[in-house]
């Protein structure tokens, strides 16, 4: 007997089974390619970007560093002024109280002339130290201010000299002219 020959029904399915097992390797090895090629995008992208973020996170903290030393500038320059305009003051203050005790009044009559200010001997002492390190022009500026009649709080007193006694108050370089009060 011979060999019994397929049906014809039959190849054709084993055929059209061959077909779609190679259309099905060939549409997986297209998706795998497509897959490759994005995902080495994705990687380049993903370098560059990350380039990118470490240069604006350089640049950021660049300009954070430069704010942050302005600020510590300003705020150094605003505390010298502070200490200059605060020392000047307190000197200005003292001056008047130099020349009360110069007429003979002791520390404990000041105290008691200043007792509504509350006025420590230690801070009198202070302004007292202060007056006395203050330069003839500056103490001359006071007195004259005293003499016009004007008062202390609203006077603008020109600074004509007295750097040396401003160094020895801690003050940098006086400012050019000061006004006391509000």
């Amino acid at each position: 007997m011979a060999p019994k020959q397929p049906a014809s029904g039959d190849v054709s399915a084993r055929k059209a089974a061959r077909l779609r097992a190679t259309q099905a390797t060939k549409a997986a090895a297209a998706v795998l390619a497509a897959n490759q090629t994005d995902l080495a995008d994705f990687f380049a992208r993903r370098a560059s970007a990350a380039e990118r973020l470490a240069t604006a996170t350089k640049r950021r903290e660049d300009a954070i560093a430069a704010a942050n030393a302005r600020r510590d500038r300003a705020i150094a320059a605003a505390h010298s002024g502070y200490e200059r305009a605060t020392a000047k003051a307190l000197a200005r203050q003292g001056a008047a109280l130099l020349r009360i005790k110069r007429r003979g009044a002791t520390e404990t009559d000041l105290l008691r002339l200043t007792e509504s200010e509350g006025l420590t001997s230690g801070e009198l002492r202070k302004m007292l130290a202060a007056a006395e390190q203050l330069s003839a022009a500056d103490a001359s500026a006071v007195e004259t201010v005293a003499e016009t009649g004007e008062s202390a709080e609203s006077a603008e007193v020109e600074s004509t000299g007295g750097d040396a006694a401003w160094e020895a108050l801690g003050g940098g370089e006086p400012t050019e002219s000061v006004s006391v009060g509000s």
